[in-house]
């Protein structure tokens, strides 16, 4: 069952739905009655969804309630599904901001190994450094073969530490 704190957001994404869709079916009505036909039918559809997702959303957060009352590992995995949110939805967030930042100033090659291998590092579930090295290396070659042997783009070098 999911968990509940993602039946809520549910909840109140179905809410929200349904002010939105009902907002504008009543802004709508305003239109000439010759236009409005196709506006308010579209609107009219996606409230009746939405009022369905919410009542669906509904029975599942009341049923999850009755069965988390039950479940004594719910704790637990909740803090693993957070680790995991953090390992697979933020990580590679910041690995991205890191490889933009990185790439001006070590170059498109360096930052480029590193990003892949850090990122296909994150996403393993079973890590093996080896095949996660040779498959940074074969990306990186790619995508410098792509873009400065075939499409004769300059990609940045090593930037800042050719001062050094």
């Amino acid at each position: 069952m999911p968990a509940q704190s993602k039946l809520k957001k549910d909840c109140l994404s179905g809410v929200i739905w349904v002010l939105a869709f009902a907002a504008i079916l009543l802004l709508s009505r305003s239109l000439n009655e010759r236009i409005r036909t196709y506006p308010t039918i579209i609107t009219a559809v996606g409230l009746v969804f939405s009022v369905l997702f919410l009542c669906m959303s509904l029975v599942k957060l009341n049923r999850s309630k009755k069965a988390a009352a039950e479940e004594t590992e719910a704790q637990a995995a909740e803090k693993a599904d957070r680790k995991v949110f953090i390992k697979r939805k933020v990580l590679p967030w910041v690995l991205l901001i890191a490889f933009i930042l990185c790439f001006r100033y070590i170059g498109f090659t360096i930052s480029c190994f590193l990003f892949v291998l850090c990122f296909s590092h994150i996403m393993s579930t079973e890590p093996n450094w080896k095949v996660e090295i040779l498959v940074a290396l074969g990306f990186t070659a790619v995508m410098y073969l792509t873009f400065v042997v075939f499409l004769g783009i300059k990609l940045p070098a090593l930037g800042i530490l050719w001062v050094l």
